[in-house]
């Protein structure tokens, strides 16, 4: 009996442990302790841990497919809320909020996937922290609102919406923003083009280790404003065709130039047989001959000899009337010497 006694008080007295141990309040960790991740695959540090979460929204829920985030931050720090249906819906940025849930992951990104969430308070909205495309893309980074500028390098989508890569061309920053009934995507948007763009630092990383794949969620393409156009980048892909056609236009012109040149030269000549056909005199034939000639022909003079039948030899008519003469050139007349 004493023994059956003794075993009841030992099962009440686990009992009573076990429900104070489920009654027991949930753990509130500040954002940096929820985000903190263990190597050396980077996973969240207190994955499936329930905690009791604080912080400011920073900016208006984003509508992912399948679920919704939330970024809150304090003191430098962010992290990403998770929910589902409307329990978001209440918050706006600047609220002051308490969230209950369970720290899992979502891509390598941590998150609280959110049971119960209340406002606090209100306040101002955060401004968003400038960085660069380049700082943006840091574990430390992630869940704050950021604001960052840069050449637009790429447009596209995907299965999950549209995206566009900014900044370095070895380090591009992607702005993703998700599939929706009111996102048109980047229509509009060109390679070359600089963009201010404002969003949540972010990461879509199913592969472990969990340290790359960063980007800048945003819930609307008015996050991203258009700074400047500029042309010439834009222009990249299209220099091959463009030197193609500046080749085929010099050649063109190199063509039109010595046609013409040519059309000048044949023109010239003919004038000058129709002169020696009219000429009266041996003397008036070289000197157009000397007149004429250097315009057509690289020469600067010419000298004349004629055709004497009965000795059948040339002979010389005369020095031209022009100035000296650089290279000679026999000329025949079909006239008999006077």
């Amino acid at each position: 009996m004493a023994a059956s006694s003794k075993a009841a008080v030992i099962r009440a007295t686990a009992l009573a442990l076990l429900l104070c141990a489920s009654a027991a309040p949930e753990p509130t960790l500040s954002l940096a302790d929820a985000a903190a991740r263990k190597p050396p695959d980077f996973t969240p540090l207190y994955e499936d841990r329930l905690v009791v979460v604080t912080g400011q929204v920073s900016k208006a829920v984003v509508r992912l497919p399948g679920f919704l985030h939330l970024a809150i931050q304090e003191r430098g720090h962010g992290l990403v809320l998770e929910g589902s249906g409307a329990i978001f819906d209440r918050l706006s940025p600047g609220d002051w909020v308490e969230a209950h849930g369970r720290i899992s992951k979502r891509g390598g990104l941590p998150v609280v996937v959110v049971s119960k969430i209340s406002p606090v308070s209100n306040g101002v909205p955060p401004e968003p922290v400038p960085l660069s495309p380049g700082d943006v893309q840091n574990l430390h980074r992630l869940g704050q609102l950021v604001v960052t500028e840069g050449a637009v390098i790429e447009v596209g989508s995907n299965f999950g919406g549209s995206y566009l890569r900014m900044g370095d061309y070895y380090n591009p920053l992607k702005v993703f923003l998700p599939a929706g009934p009111s996102n048109r995507g980047f229509a509009g948007f060109a390679v070359g083009e600089t963009v201010r763009v404002t969003g949540i630092a972010y990461q879509y990383c199913p592969a472990p280790p969990h340290i790359d794949q960063f980007e800048l969620l945003i819930g609307d393409v008015k996050d991203v404003v258009r700074l400047s156009r500029i042309p010439l980048p834009q222009m990249r892909a299209l220099w091959p065709i463009l030197v193609l056609l500046a080749v085929l236009a010099l050649l063109w012109w190199r063509h039109e130039i010595t046609s013409r040149y040519q059309q000048e030269r044949l023109r010239i000549i003919y004038q000058l047989g129709e002169a020696i056909l009219g000429a009266a005199s041996a003397a008036e034939i070289l000197d157009k001959i000397t007149q004429v000639l250097p315009k057509a022909l690289p020469v600067t003079g010419a000298r004349l000899y004629l055709y004497d039948r009965g000795t059948k030899s040339l002979n010389f008519a005369r020095d031209p009337q022009a100035a000296g003469v650089s290279s000679r050139r026999r000329q025949a007349c079909s006239k008999p010497a006077p």
